[in-house]
């Protein structure tokens, strides 16, 4: 039986590449890549589905523009095997395969970086759009009681189609920036940013809040300084301007939601009556500490992190259930020592980089979000990065070759990406 089960999916699995190379089924294939990469934990015998869809698109064809490619998509590998080597240089390593695991990740965004052709951002974005408003919807009909809700540490908090509220909020947020840049109507656009919007109010979870204040800072400074950014839509202001009006409206007359809302914030910035998770944090974050101030110079080996358990507890013998902590900077710091720090700048300095393009906003949201809720080993992190990457190759071309020649003698200046 499952020998039968094996063949039909190598025949599936054939087929679709065949269709792929030989009838132009490229566009489906990038959506394909978005929708994957906005999956939390879609996987295959540990495997993302992210990293199937990344391969089935390669086999579709490749950019042709230039041996610059290669600078680009090679630092991001580099980067993560020079973390990976803490691993048999580390003494509290919890697992081996969590570093195959991110490695791959690293692989496959290097892999996208030089398979996406300019122009292409766009789709790949479309389909994680669609897969996020297709989380949000679920959430909302969650909250209505129009789908089985369960409750997460006894609180009330939907998680649409994620594993926890947390995420559920990160990738709403994610959302209501998509959905602000894409090329739609007024109409679409607002009913998505308000669709998401609701979805991250709902979850209630004060990292996306903080990442979302962060990304509207660095986008309204950064559109001061770039004033040519071809991802900006008209009236999207007043949209979001109209939505925060609206949902002043929904929290005056929905009372459980504005108290519940205004109890999480009271919990993280009174310390008076810090509540549980902010105190679970803080707690962690003082292990983590207690960690680096002990650890040598190539850290304590990629995973060590995941030994801070949720209430501070140091688990020094065995294996813990975790691999990670909260906080990304800190957690590979606590890794990987100085041979984290090249990640670390890498992915810094790409989300600001080419801001305020829609990529670069992401990742520093992926980014700002992981500091309370780590999303480096999730695809979405990897592929913002390489989205990232994909932008900066592509404006290099248009400051060396800013014009294209076509038949008919016109010239035609190259396009960006959403």
């Amino acid at each position: 039986m499952v020998g039968l089960w094996l063949a039909g999916a190598a025949i599936a699995f054939g087929a679709v590449v065949i269709a792929a190379t030989f009838y132009g089924l490229r566009k489906p294939l990038l959506f394909l890549v978005g929708v994957t990469g906005g999956l939390e934990h879609a996987q295959v015998h540990k495997v993302h589905l992210f990293v199937f869809a990344v391969f089935l698109l390669m086999l579709s064809g490749r950019r042709k523009d230039g041996h610059a490619l290669t600078r680009y998509a090679v630092i991001i590998p580099v980067a993560t095997a020079i973390l990976c080597v803490s691993v048999p240089l580390g003494s509290l390593v919890n697992s081996r395969l969590f570093a195959l695991q991110l490695l791959l990740l690293s692989l496959v965004a290097a892999a996208l970086v030089v398979t996406l052709r300019p122009g292409e951002v766009r789709t790949v974005l479309s389909g994680l759009l669609a897969v996020i408003s297709v989380g949000s919807t679920v959430a909302v009909m969650q909250y209505a009681h129009l789908l089985p809700l369960v409750l997460f540490r006894g609180a009330p908090r939907p998680m649409g189609i994620y594993s926890e509220p947390d995420w559920l909020a990160l990738f709403a947020a994610l959302g209501i920036v998509l959905a602000a840049r894409a090329p739609l109507g007024n109409r679409v656009r607002f009913c998505l940013i308000s669709l998401n919007g609701a979805a991250c109010a709902v979850a209630v979870a004060r990292g996306a809040w903080l990442a979302l204040i962060v990304v509207f800072a660095f986008n309204a400074v950064a559109s001061l300084v770039v004033r040519n950014n071809p991802d900006k839509q008209p009236g999207t202001g007043r949209l979001i301007g109209v939505f925060l009006v609206a949902g002043v409206l929904i929290l005056s007359l929905n009372g459980s939601l504005r108290q519940t809302i205004v109890a999480r914030v009271q919990g993280a910035t009174q310390s008076s009556s810090l509540d549980n998770t902010a105190q679970d944090r803080l707690v962690q974050t003082r292990a983590l500490l207690s960690l680096a101030q002990k650890e040598p110079w190539h850290g304590f080996g990629l995973s060590a992190e995941g030994r801070v358990q949720p209430f501070g507890q140091i688990q020094y013998a065995g294996t813990s259930a975790n691999n990670v902590t909260s906080d990304w900077i800190l957690g590979w710091w606590v890794d990987g020592g100085y041979l984290a720090l090249p990640l670390i700048a890498l992915f810094l300095y790409a989300a600001i980089r080419r801001l305020p393009r829609t990529p670069s906003l992401l990742l520093l949201l992926v980014l700002t979000n992981g500091f309370f809720s780590n999303a480096t080993p999730l695809p979405i992190t990897w592929l913002t990065l390489a989205l990232v990457m994909s932008l900066s190759q592509a404006a290099n071309c248009q400051e060396t070759s800013p014009i294209v020649s076509v038949p008919n003698g016109k010239r035609l200046a190259v396009s960006g990406a959403m």
